[in-house]
C-alpha cells in the first residue's frame, strides 16, 4: 500500500521533498557538501564540475572556500571569482581550476555579495571519455535550510540490496562554525529501524559515510535515512547518493534532504480580496488589517478577546469614545459598572500599602508651578503636616522625608518668619529659637538630602543660638556643629563631641568653603590632633584632585628634618612616586635601642629592575639560571655581570653561553664546579611602564620658571621656591 503524508505549515509554508530533481535555490551563502577529485571503488575516477550563475543586474564577487573532509576548517583555503550580470561561470575541473589540486575530497562553500545560483556535477570519468561518463547533479544548498539542535530531516530512496547492485552513502557538513552531535538512523521502506549511529562534527567539518562503514550487514531497498542534530551550536546540511555498483557503470543518483521553504516576495499571494471590515490588499506596501469600525460589539462574543490577545499599546486614547463624559472626568467603577465620573478625592481619605515603591513612597505629588507648595497643610490647633514611621527601631524609614533638586524639600516656619533664599532638603526658620530641632535616642535626629542645595540648613537670628542643634544622648555620640556667621561663637556642640569638628585655641571652629578657597580648613595650635580619622571598614581618608598641576594631598613641615607624615602599615601607590630622595629607616641591628640605620635607594634614569644570585657550574662547566615565569613579560634590554668566586690556584673565566631565552640563561666557566655570582638588570616593559615612561629631563612650566624645588640648597631666598608662588602667604614655607 502506498502511503502519503501531508504536513500543515503556518504562514503559507510548503513542504518540499526533492528526490534528485535538482532544484537550485538562489542565495548568498551556498554549499556543496561533498565533491571529490579522487579514485573510487571498482576503478572509478571522480571529478567535479561547478557552474556559478548570476541572475541579477550587478556584478557578483564570489569567495569559494575548500573545506577538507574529516577535519575542522576554521581557516580554509579560498579563491575569489567575479561573475558578471547574467553570466554563468563554468569551472570544468573545479579543484584543479580554482585551487591547483590534483587530489581533493571535501565540501565547497560559495559566499557572494549578490544572490547567485550554484550547480555541480560529480561524475566518474572513464577512458571512454566525457560522453560516456556517469554523474549526478548536486544543487547548491543555502545555509538557511541547515538544521540545528532538536531539528530532524529525512533522505528517502536509500538502496543497498542484498545482490550488491547498488551502494549508498550520505554526506554531512557543519555550516555555522560550531560543534554538532548528529544521530543518523536507517529505516526500511516499511518504517522499521535497521541501524543507528551518532557522529560529532567539528566547526566547518564535512564527512561522508558509506553504507558499508555505517552497517556492513545492512540491506535496504528504497528506505530512508533520518538525520537529527542532538546537541551543539552547529548547524548541518546533508544529502545522500545511490551509485550503481557494476564493474562498468558507476551511475550515481542524488538523494536530497527534506526541508521547508517559506514562500516570500515574488512567489506568495499578491492580493487578498475582502469586504469593508478589512483594510489593505495584503502586500508589503499595503498590509492587511482591520478597518476602523470593522469590528463591532455584534461581531465579537463576550469574553472572546482576552488581555493576552492584545499587544501592548494596541488600544490608544483615540479609540475610546468620550460619549457622555464631561471635562475632567475619568473612567472608574461606581459599584456596578465602569462609567465616567469626577476625578476628586473624598475626605477624610486614608489607605495603606506594603509595596516597595522606592523614593516616591505610597503617595507622590509633583507641582511644576512657582510660588505655590506641592503640599500645604493648615491646622487651627494641631500640626499642619504630621509624618509617623511605623518601622522598627534601627531601620532607615522616616516619618517625613523631603527631597528637591533645586528648591526646598520641606519648609517649616513660625508666624512672621520669612522664607529664606536658596535651596536645600529642609528649611527651618525661627526668630527666637531653633529653626529645625531633631532629637533621637538611637537614630538620626535630623537628616536632609538635596541634589544641588543644602541637605539641612538652619539660620539663627538671635545671638548665641545655633542654626542647627543636635543633642546626642550618649556621651560618645555626635551632635551637630554649625557655623552661624558670628566670630564670637562656634555653635553648640552636643554632648562634648561633633560630627565634623575643627578646634582652635583662638575660638574658631574651623572653615568649610568651596570654590576658590579650601574645601576644609582645620588649624590646631594646641597639643591635640588637627584631624583624627578612624575607619573600621573602608578608606579612612579619600582625597581626589581633578585640577591639573595641583596635588591631591600637600603635607609639609617647616624644615626637612621635621616629620611631614607618618604611616603605619602598607602604603600602595598606583601611579608614579616622585621624591628628592628615597630611603628606608630601621633600628640599627648593632644598637637597636639607641640608633637608627638609613639606606638610600639606588637611582637610575630608566625603569630598571635588578636581579642577582649565585650558581655553581656542572661537570662540563655549564650552569642554567632559571628566572621567574613573568621575567621576560616584565623586562627587556638585559645587561649581565658575572664574578667568579674561588677557583683555587687557577684563573677561571666565565661567560654568558646563552642569553636570556624562555626566562632562563646559561653560564659557562673554563673549569667545572665553579661558583659564579651573577647579576642581571632589565628595563620594565609591562603595559603600564610603556605608557608612563619618565622623561629624564623636562622643562619647567612657564609659570614656574625661575623658581626652585629646594631653593635653600642652591643658596636662594624662600620667595624663589615653587610653593611661594602656588600658596598663600600664611601657607608658605621655606623648602
Amino acid at each position: 500500500m502506498r502511503r502519503y503524508m501531508a504536513r500543515a505549515a503556518a504562514a503559507l509554508m510548503v513542504l518540499c521533498v526533492a528526490n534528485g530533481v535538482g532544484a537550485a535555490i538562489p542565495g548568498t551563502d551556498l554549499w556543496e557538501p561533498s565533491l571529490a577529485r579522487t579514485p573510487g571503488q571498482n576503478g572509478s575516477q571522480w571529478y567535479a564540475t561547478v557552474w556559478i550563475h548570476n541572475p541579477g543586474t550587478e556584478t557578483a564577487h564570489v569567495t569559494v572556500s575548500f573545506l577538507v573532509r574529516d577535519q575542522s576548517n576554521p581557516s580554509p583555503v579560498q579563491q575569489t571569482v567575479t561573475v558578471d550580470p547574467g553570466e554563468t561561470l563554468k569551472l570544468g575541473d573545479v579543484y584543479e581550476d580554482l585551487f591547483g589540486l590534483s587530489s581533493a575530497i571535501g565540501a565547497l562553500r560559495f559566499q557572494s555579495d549578490r544572490k547567485i545560483v550554484v550547480a555541480a556535477r560529480s561524475y566518474n570519468l572513464t577512458a571512454a571519455g566525457i560522453a560516456d561518463s556517469q554523474g549526478q547533479f548536486v544543487a547548491g544548498m543555502p545555509s538557511e535550510i541547515a538544521i540545528g539542535a532538536g531539528k530532524k530531516t529525512s533522505i528517502p530512496g536509500i538502496t543497498n540490496p542484498a545482490d550488491g547492485s547498488f551502494r549508498s552513502n550520505f554526506a554531512l557538513v557543519e555550516t555555522a562554525g560550531g560543534t554538532a552531535t548528529v544521530e543518523v538512523t536507517l529505516y526500511n521502506r516499511d518504517g522499521t529501524e535497521v541501524a543507528s549511529k551518532t557522529y560529532t562534527l567539528s566547526p566547518y567539518e564535512p564527512v561522508q559515510v558509506s553504507m558499508h562503514a555505517f552497517d556492513s550487514g545492512a540491506t535496504v531497498d528504497g528506505g530512508r535515512w533520518d538525520v537529527k542534530v542532538l546537541s551543539g551550536s552547529g548547524k548541518v546540511l546533508t544529502f545522500a547518493s545511490m551509485v550503481g555498483n557494476g564493474t562498468v557503470s558507476q551511475d550515481p543518483s542524488t538523494l536530497e534532504m527534506e526541508y521547508e521553504l517559506q514562500q516570500g516576495s515574488g512567489s506568495g499571494l499578491t492580493q487578498v480580496a475582502h469586504d469593508a471590515t478589512l483594510a489593505g490588499d495584503g502586500t508589503s506596501s499595503s498590509p492587511l488589517g482591520i478597518a476602523d469600525g470593522g469590528v463591532t460589539s455584534t461581531k465579537i462574543a463576550d469574553g472572546t478577546v482576552q488581555s493576552a490577545d492584545l499587544a501592548n499599546g494596541a488600544v490608544t486614547t483615540s479609540k475610546i469614545s468620550g460619549s457622555g463624559a464631561a471635562s475632567g472626568q475619568v473612567l472608574k467603577f461606581n459599584g456596578s459598572t465602569v462609567a465616567w465620573g469626577d476625578d476628586s478625592l473624598t475626605l477624610p481619605f486614608g489607605g495603606s500599602t506594603d509595596a516597595d515603591t522606592g523614593i516616591g513612597g505610597a503617595l507622590t505629588i509633583q507641582h511644576t508651578g512657582t510660588g505655590v507648595a506641592a503640599i500645604y497643610g493648615a491646622s487651627a490647633e494641631g500640626f499642619g503636616v504630621v509624618g509617623t514611621s511605623l518601622a522598627t527601631a534601627g531601620s532607615n524609614a522616616a516619618g517625613v522625608a523631603g527631597y528637591n533638586s533645586t528648591g526646598w524639600g520641606v519648609f517649616g516656619t513660625d508666624s512672621g518668619a520669612n522664607i529664606p533664599t536658596g535651596s536645600g532638603g529642609v528649611a527651618g526658620v525661627s526668630s527666637d529659637s531653633y529653626g529645625v530641632y531633631g532629637e533621637s535616642d538611637t537614630g538620626t535626629g535630623v537628616r536632609g538630602h538635596s541634589a544641588s542645595g543644602n541637605g539641612v540648613e538652619g539660620i539663627a537670628s538671635a545671638a548665641y543660638q545655633s542654626g542647627v542643634s543636635g543633642a546626642a544622648v550618649s556621651s560618645h555620640g555626635y551632635g551637630v556643629t554649625g557655623y552661624n556667621g558670628s566670630s564670637e561663637n562656634t555653635g553648640y556642640l552636643g554632648a562634648g563631641s561633633a560630627a565634623v569638628l575643627g578646634e582652635s585655641s583662638s575660638g574658631s571652629a574651623g572653615r568649610f568653603f568651596g570654590g576658590g578657597d579650601d574645601a576644609v580648613y582645620i588649624e590646631n595650635s594646641g597639643a591635640g590632633r588637627g584631624l583624627h580619622v578612624v575607619s573600621h571598614n573602608d578608606t579612612g581618608v579619600w582625597i581626589e584632585s581633578t585640577g591639573t598641576g595641583f596635588a591631591g594631598l600637600d603635607v609639609r613641615r617647616a624644615a626637612d628634618s621635621d616629620l611631614a607624615g607618618y604611616f603605619k602599615g602598607r602604603v600602595t601607590v598606583t601611579g608614579t612616586l616622585t621624591a628628592g630622595s628615597k630611603s628606608f629607616r630601621i633600628d640599627d641591628p648593632t644598637d637597636p635601642a639607641n640608633r637608627y640605620l638609613y639606606h638610600t635607594s639606588v637611582e637610575s634614569p630608566d625603569m630598571k629592575n635588578l636581579y642577582d644570585g649565585n650558581v655553581t657550574t656542572d661537570d662540563e662547566g655549564f650552569a642554567t639560571v632559571t628566572l621567574p615565569a613573568w621575567f621576560e613579560a616584565l623586562n627587556g634590554d638585559f645587561r649581565y655581570q658575572l664574578t667568579v668566586i674561588g677557583g683555587g690556584d687557577r684563573w677561571v673565566q666565565a661567560r654568558i653561553a646563552r642569553p636570556i631565552e624562555d626566562n632562563s640563561f646559561v653560564i659557562e666557566t673554563s673549569a667545572p664546579h665553579t661558583m659564579v655570582s651573577w647579576q642581571v638588570t632589565g628595563i620594565r616593559r609591562d603595559p603600564w611602564a610603556r605608557m608612563h615612561r619618565t622623561p629624564v629631563e623636562q622643562p619647567k612650566p612657564e609659570e614656574l620658571r625661575g623658581t626652585y624645588v629646594h631653593p635653600k640648597a642652591y643658596g636662594q631666598p624662600p620667595e624663589t621656591g615653587e610653593t611661594w608662588r602656588t600658596r598663600g602667604p600664611g601657607e608658605r614655607s621655606q623648602d
